[in-house]
């Protein structure tokens, strides 16, 4: 008897998911050295993904589920997607756009409203003052 439920792909997928992922990322990556905060960002890995392939699925949850795949903390590499500026091909014909995938550190993309001179406030005058009271 067959078993239930969906059949198990035992980690395989198929070359467009990987090529999505890869399109996205350029996208996400795009956005964020622009200086796009995260959620804008996301917006603009799907536009890229959408603008680049109209009728293929993707959405803010599936970036998320790429950038969750690839660009864990946990990794030290990492797949880094740029525009290349050769763009023959391997048989020497000319073409449109080409893109170099490249294995290497995880991409820094600082927070926008970190500031390092910022002084520390003491957690005791907040509590207080969050009370209604000036002093203890």
């Amino acid at each position: 008897m067959k078993p239930r439920g969906r059949p198990r792909k035992d980690g395989a997928k198929a070359a467009w998911v990987l090529y999505r992922a890869m399109v996205g990322l350029r996208g996400y990556d795009k956005a964020r050295s622009s200086g796009e905060k995260y959620q804008e960002a996301l917006k603009g890995a799907v536009a890229e993904v959408r603008h680049q392939f109209p009728g293929m699925p993707i959405s803010e949850t599936e970036i998320k589920r790429i950038l969750a795949e690839f660009r864990s903390k946990e990794l030290e590499l990492t797949f880094l997607v740029t525009e290349s500026e050769d763009t023959t091909t391997l048989d020497g014909r000319k073409c449109g756009k080409a893109w170099q995938i490249s294995i290497g550190p995880l991409p820094n993309h600082p927070r926008h409203n970190a500031h390092e001179d910022r002084p520390k406030q003491r957690a005791t005058i907040k509590r207080y003052r969050r009370r209604g009271r000036d002093r203890p």
